[in-house]
């Protein structure tokens, strides 16, 4: 009895053997290398360098979800660094991929998502701490973040332990939330030059901990998806 009180609803799942239980991107080519989705419970990793279309994605993403959902009442949480959320290019992609929606429709599935600005690696660390005091009246059911490099940046310039430990309680905190929650965190990370190689921010350990990164090029004018596991992110890392 004691072990059925402490399962979380992600446990429930996984007990149950249902692999099913994704939220599809939006993305036909992203959902087939995710293999259906985004899992419910884990966090992700949208990486690449400016202008290959990681927060168009995002938007695709979030159009999706709600579209999915339309007479649902759970909310989306957008986290940004310089408040990048544009409600009227998210009214366009609703409207392309919904043509029938009507301006009461549209706006209710707008007000569903709550934009939250933050400037600083302590915001950061106090939101994934405090998500149930912060979502009591307004449920979430999928958080996305952009610019997790901006974000914590000031923990790269801290001594390396202090940086570190920062980042590793972020995580932590991330991850617990997620398989608390039963939802899918989506980070994006811009990359950085090291050792002549584009690589994501925040250094090997960071992206090791994250076990699917989704890596977003631009090659011939084309936009291209790459899945890459923990252990090649890391391995960018360290080259």
């Amino acid at each position: 009895m004691d072990s059925l009180v402490k399962e979380t609803g992600l446990d429930w799942f996984k007990r149950l053997s249902a692999p099913t239980v994704v939220y599809q991107t939006g993305c036909r080519e992203l959902d087939r290398l995710l293999g259906g989705g985004f899992k419910l419970g884990q966090v992700y990793s949208i990486d690449g360098e400016g202008a290959t279309g990681k927060t168009q994605l995002c938007f695709t993403i979030i159009a999706n979800h709600l579209l999915n959902q339309k007479n649902g009442t759970s909310y989306i949480y957008y986290i940004d660094f310089n408040s990048g959320f544009k409600p009227s290019r998210m009214a366009e992609i609703l409207r392309s991929r919904d043509p029938s929606l009507n301006n009461e429709m549209m706006h209710k599935l707008l007000k569903r998502v709550l934009l939250v600005v933050v400037t600083s690696a302590s915001d950061f660390h106090y939101f994934f701490t405090h998500f149930s005091l912060i979502s009591k009246t307004h449920q979430g059911s999928l958080i996305i973040c952009e610019n997790v490099g901006l974000i914590l940046a000031e923990t790269t310039h801290a001594g390396v332990y202090t940086g570190q430990t920062r980042r590793d309680e972020i995580q932590y905190a991330m991850k617990h939330l997620a398989e608390k929650k039963c939802m899918p965190i989506i980070l994006t990370n811009h990359m950085r030059k090291y050792k002549e190689r584009q690589v994501p921010a925040l250094f090997y350990r960071w992206n090791q901990a994250i076990p699917i990164h989704i890596l977003m090029m631009k090659q011939n004018n084309e936009r291209k998806l790459q899945l890459m596991d923990s252990d090649m992110a890391s391995l960018l890392n360290s080259i």
